[in-house]
């Protein structure tokens, strides 16, 4: 909210909105994608529809929160995957 202090009552009204939101969770996206990554055809479908739900409720914070954890699962992939080759 710091980065908003000298913005307009509705911009801050929408900060204050966004940073609160139950999408505005980067452990949840986390976790939805560690579950879309299983090998069960029904968890992937709900975890698709719940995404899909959360898109339409506010398809911004999905998309960055997507990207975060995409971000985070690459460098994830990179830095560790000695331990996955090491270990087979």
């Amino acid at each position: 909210m710091d980065d908003v202090s000298g913005a307009s009552p509705t911009i801050k009204s929408l900060a204050a909105n966004v940073q609160g939101h139950t999408w505005n969770s980067l452990d949840l996206f986390e976790v939805l994608v560690r579950l879309a990554d299983s090998d069960s055809q029904d968890i992937r479908t709900c975890v698709r529809d719940m995404l899909d739900k959360a898109v339409r409720i506010s398809a911004e914070l999905v998309h960055m929160g997507l990207l975060q954890v995409s971000v985070c699962v690459r460098y994830f992939d990179r830095e560790f995957q000695f331990l996955i080759t090491e270990s087979a």
